[in-house]
């Protein structure tokens, strides 16, 4: 039994906290980038949406900017490793 669900065709209906749960409980480092992505894309047009709205669900809209710094934060600590990796891998290549 897998803790995540699969990722969701775009013609499937999706629930932002579902698609957010998964890029947070993502352990693959080759999927957690696309699950990061896969999140945002469902939130900002959800938060746009509550806006347009006039924010009338305001615990909604907090939820969403909450989720959109840690997936934001999330994707930068992703970058900053991938970057570090490659910076390492690259002196390694310069030692030898």
């Amino acid at each position: 039994m897998s803790p995540l669900p699969p990722s969701p065709s775009k013609s499937e209906n999706t629930n932002w906290r579902d698609l957010y749960r998964a890029a947070l409980l993502e352990l693959d480092p080759t999927k957690l980038a696309q699950r990061v992505a896969e999140a945002e894309g469902v939130i900002i047009p959800r938060a746009r949406e509550l806006f347009l709205e006039g924010d009338s669900n305001c615990g909604e809209s907090e939820e969403l900017n909450d989720a959109l710094h840690a997936l934001r934060a999330l994707g930068s600590t992703l970058k900053s490793n991938t970057s570090a990796h490659q910076v390492g891998n690259h002196e390694d290549t310069k030692v030898a």
